[in-house]
C-alpha cells in the first residue's frame, strides 16, 4: 500500500500589510480533537465578541490533535519534537514578517504544545542547560539574569526580539 503524507511546510505570507508602529499577532493553540475547520470557527467566534485592534493579526496553530486516535496519543503528539519545531518555525516566521508583539491563547490540550515550545533545555539529570529556541525570540524582563542571552548574564532589553504581551490559558489540560 502507499502512504500519503499530510505534512506541509510552514510558511507565513501576508500581503497588503497595514503599516503601523507595532505589528501584533494573536496565536491560538486549539485543544484536543479540534479540526482545523472547528478551530478556525472557534477563533472567529472569539474575535467577533472582542474589540480587537485591526493591527492584531489572528493566527491558528493547528497541531495533530484533531486526529481522533485517543487522548494519550494526542497528548504525546502535542508535546512532540515535531510540534515544537513547528512552533519555532511559526515564531521565526512572525519575526521575519515584522511582528513585534505576540499574544498567546490556548485551549485545553493546546497548552501542552505551547508550554512545550517554551520549556528550557535539560540534561539527563534534569539540570537546565539552556533556554528553548522559541523563548530566545522574546525579550525578557530587564532585571532577569539571562545566562543564555546575547550579553550573557547582563540586564538587557533586546531591540531585535519580540515582546509577549499576554498569555491566556483557557481550561488548560496539562498532565
Amino acid at each position: 500500500g502507499s502512504t500519503t503524507s499530510h505534512c506541509q511546510t510552514a510558511t507565513l505570507r501576508v500581503q497588503n500589510w497595514t503599516p503601523v508602529q507595532y505589528k501584533e499577532a494573536l496565536v491560538f493553540f486549539p485543544g484536543y480533537n479540534s479540526t482545523m475547520q472547528a478551530s478556525l470557527k472557534n477563533m472567529g467566534q472569539m474575535l467577533a465578541m472582542t474589540k480587537l485592534s485591526q493591527h492584531v493579526y489572528p493566527i491558528v496553530f493547528v497541531w495533530p490533535g484533531s486526529i481522533n486516535l485517543g487522548y494519550s496519543y494526542a497528548s504525546k503528539a502535542s508535546a512532540s519534537d515535531i510540534n515544537q519545531e513547528s512552533v519555532l518555525k511559526l515564531v521565526s516566521g512572525l519575526k521575519e514578517s515584522g511582528i513585534t508583539r505576540v499574544h498567546f491563547l490556548t485551549h485545553s490540550m493546546g497548552v501542552q504544545t505551547f508550554l512545550g515550545a517554551f520549556q528550557d533545555k535539560v540534561d539527563d539529570s534534569g539540570k537546565i542547560t539552556g533556554r528553548s529556541e522559541v523563548s530566545k525570540y522574546f525579550t525578557l524582563a530587564p532585571d532577569f539574569d539571562d545566562s543564555q542571552g546575547p550579553k550573557e548574564g547582563k540586564r538587557q532589553q533586546y531591540q531585535q526580539q519580540m515582546t509577549c504581551k499576554s498569555i491566556t490559558l483557557l481550561n488548560p489540560d496539562f498532565p
